[in-house]
């Protein structure tokens, strides 16, 4: 697999982690390597990509073991503001006035991935930023 770069890798092995109810971190992070373990003590899940080459800067997946003998994680922290913003961002577009509550039992039930509400808020709130854009924006344009 190539990736474009680092950002890209980060984002697809959290989406990865996260649908399939597994907790990662990564052990080595920089822009030329980076290498992602399970949190599971005796987990041997790992992913390691790195440059290409350096003028090229794609990165590669140099070696991967796919094999996860973990439990899934009700409570992950992969499950940023960010992520959410991301995933619910158009229903929050039709129905304004959504709940967070309705979020946390939407991410439970979709992604059996356990939120905080203070998490939920704080996506819908950027959710509603990025739809209308800020106080200063709007006022701006007055």
């Amino acid at each position: 697999m190539i990736f474009s770069d680092c950002k890209v890798f980060r984002e697809a092995v959290r989406e990865y982690c996260l649908l399939s109810g597994k907790e990662v971190s990564f052990t080595r992070n920089e822009k030329y390597k980076l290498k992602a373990v399970c949190k599971a003590v005796s987990c041997p899940w790992q992913i390691y990509a790195a440059w290409k080459n350096p003028t090229d800067r794609s990165l590669v997946v140099k070696y991967y073991n796919p094999n996860h003998n973990c439990v899934r994680v009700f409570e992950n922290t992969q499950a940023s503001s960010k992520w959410l913003t991301e995933k619910f961002l158009p229903r929050i577009q039709s129905n304004p006035s959504m709940p967070p509550q309705s979020i946390v039992n939407a991410a439970s039930s979709e992604f059996k991935v356990g939120i905080s509400m203070m998490k939920a808020y704080r996506a819908k709130a950027d959710a509603l930023r990025m739809i209308e854009g800020s106080v200063a924006e709007q006022y701006a344009m007055l």
